[in-house]
């Protein structure tokens, strides 16, 4: 499961010029599931997930210059991938 996953992610996030960027997929998988724990969140979905994700990441944003939807696409495999571990 998680191979068809980290194979997915990986591809996003080299389409999306951001790699360099980004954490590997187990560590992203474990960033965001940490965070989501910490919190007590819970989403009806992607979109609820991305927006809260994006408040989280906000003064990261700021001190890089970034911005969350350059890799929005990775963002949603690690959602379904969480989302998936969850069941």
């Amino acid at each position: 499961m998680t191979a068809h996953y980290k194979a997915r992610y990986e591809q996003s996030i080299q389409d999306a010029g951001v790699a360099h960027q980004m954490p590997v997929f187990e560590q992203m998988m474990s960033i965001v599931s940490e965070a989501i724990e910490e919190n007590e969140m819970s989403f009806t979905g992607v979109e609820q997930f991305i927006g809260w994700w994006d408040t989280v990441m906000a003064y990261e944003q700021m001190d890089t210059d970034t911005c969350i939807y350059q890799h929005e696409d990775s963002l949603k495999i690690i959602f379904e991938a969480l989302s998936e571990l969850a069941h």
